[in-house]
């Protein structure tokens, strides 16, 4: 079988260092949007934490001004609550007395464990997990504020942080697609780097065919065994 990836470096799936992002809790009360370093922080752990789901299709996220632009307007108006005014993929959290960038993020992907992917149900909250894990979202933005009251919350002294998404998690279907790295990799992002599905761009000048044969052994259990073929041809758009 032909799988969609292109691929450029490795066709394994990343050995990820799970290390610890946090760092101490941070205060500051005049608190109104992230550091260049705390935005960095924030798209490296999203693009860790979504390398470590099994996902055969998943985009690589970067930061975008603009919606960090939309969510820190959300986030300045201390109102815990959805923004129905956009279209936007979106997580909340709320971190009382202090707050740390990328613990909201960890957090959110913690719901994971109660996440069914067999039939993309939650046994308990997990819309954040789910947001966090969409394959098809390439773009993100956060924004924070420190809140002495909230508006919607019985809360007070906190720090509101929002991030906004390209694309918004739809429950009707799973948020990726399960497989080998780069094994779906969608039409308009065909190239796989670095285990994520990305766009051509002027710079490629490798394309790799990635081709799978599944055999079946009887032993004690069953199981599959995946083998991987790759073939490699030079040319500037992949095509010769």
């Amino acid at each position: 079988m032909l799988l969609s990836g292109l691929l450029t470096g490795t066709a394994s799936r990343s050995v990820l260092q799970r290390r610890s992002w946090f760092t101490g809790w941070k205060t500051d009360t005049e608190k109104s949007g992230f550091t260049s370093e705390e935005e960095k922080a924030i798209v490296e752990i999203h693009n860790e934490l979504r390398l470590r789901v099994n996902a055969s299709d998943m985009r690589q996220q970067s930061w975008d001004p603009s919606l960090a632009t939309d969510a820190q307007s959300w986030a300045d108006g201390c109102d815990y609550a959805s923004d129905n005014r956009t279209s936007y993929g979106e997580n909340l959290a709320a971190q009382p007395l202090h707050f740390h960038e990328t613990k909201a993020v960890e957090n959110w992907y913690s719901e994971g464990q109660h996440y069914v992917y067999s039939n993309n149900s939650c046994t308990q909250v997990c819309e954040h997990y789910t947001q966090v894990v969409l394959a098809e979202s390439s773009r993100l933005g956060c924004g924070i504020k420190y809140c002495s009251n909230f508006t919607t919350l019985t809360l007070s002294d906190a720090y509101f942080i929002v991030c906004y998404y390209d694309q918004a998690y739809n429950n009707s279907r799973v948020p990726y697609r399960e497989g080998a790295v780069c094994s779906s990799c969608p039409s308009d992002a065909p190239i796989c780097d670095n285990s994520f599905c990305r766009q051509r761009n002027m710079n490629d000048t490798t394309t790799t065919e990635i081709t799978t044969e599944t055999t079946t052994t009887s032993t004690t259990h069953q199981y599959q065994e995946q083998k991987t073929t790759v073939t490699t041809m030079s040319s500037k758009w992949g095509i010769d």
